[in-house]
């Protein structure tokens, strides 16, 4: 008879570097969607409550997009760095060796 073994329980705990460009881009995106609300607000208070809610759904989509390619590139450039820093060292140990 076949035992059945327990699998290991393993926490993944989220690299804090890579969370919080994504904190700081969702909380920039809410203030920008907060001033853009008010903004709206104040300069078109007679625009029925559909084209409020599309303009307010097209706003967060292009911010949405835009938040999502700045975060893209921050993790980019961070692996270049990394691999930069790893092939820096490789050139520097074959030197001294």
């Amino acid at each position: 008879m076949a035992s059945i073994k327990p699998r290991s329980s393993q926490l993944k705990v989220c690299n804090q570097s890579s969370a919080a460009p994504l904190i700081q881009i969702g909380v920039g995106v809410l203030f920008c969607t907060s001033i853009f609300e008010v903004m709206k607000s104040r300069f078109s208070p007679k625009i029925t409550i559909w084209e409020s809610l599309a303009f307010t759904i097209l706003f967060i989509t292009r911010s949405s997009i835009w938040a999502g390619y700045i975060l893209r590139k921050h993790e980019t450039l961070k692996e270049k760095g990394t691999i930069g820093a790893t092939l820096k060292g490789q050139l520097v140990g074959a030197n001294e060796g």
